[in-house]
């Protein structure tokens, strides 16, 4: 079978359904790149999920299950560190909870955080923290 599911997609979706991070962020959840017109209004809390590459580990990496792994890291942005870190904790506490969860027509298995790293983007001047993430789903559509 072809892999069918959007993960970062239904996991943004996710992520702006949880009350915490929705109380941090509002709507500045975002999947592959923010915006444009959110980039003019940084630096301040938002998230954003990307693929991470690397290799996959465990069922569906190297058999015909209909199943995978995926790295994922999530940007977390604010003013400062101490507002980037916040966005973070929020976001690891909702991802952390998924426990064979269906979002959209995703059947998510579960996530695991592989710890942050801070950075400060040269240009423009952003302070960030990542988190990377293991994420264990099927790769076609639940009903």
């Amino acid at each position: 079978m072809a892999f069918t599911q959007d993960w970062l997609a239904d996991l943004t979706t996710y992520l702006l359904a949880d009350a915490t991070v929705v109380a941090q962020v509002s709507a500045r959840g975002y999947r592959v790149e923010m915006p444009s017109g959110e980039i003019a209004n940084q630096p301040r809390k938002a998230f954003v999920i990307r693929h991470a590459g690397g290799p996959g580990s465990g069922p569906g990496v190297d058999d015909y299950l209909d199943v995978g792994t995926e790295r994922m890291d999530v940007f977390h942005y604010g003013a400062n560190f101490a507002e980037a870190h916040t966005v973070r904790r929020a976001v690891h506490t909702a991802l952390k909870s998924i426990n064979r969860l269906i979002q959209g027509t995703t059947l998510i298995y579960w996530a695991t955080p592989s710890g942050p790293v801070d950075v400060r983007f040269t240009e423009p001047d952003w302070p960030a923290t990542i988190e990377t993430w293991l994420v264990f789903a099927a790769e076609v559509a639940v009903t």
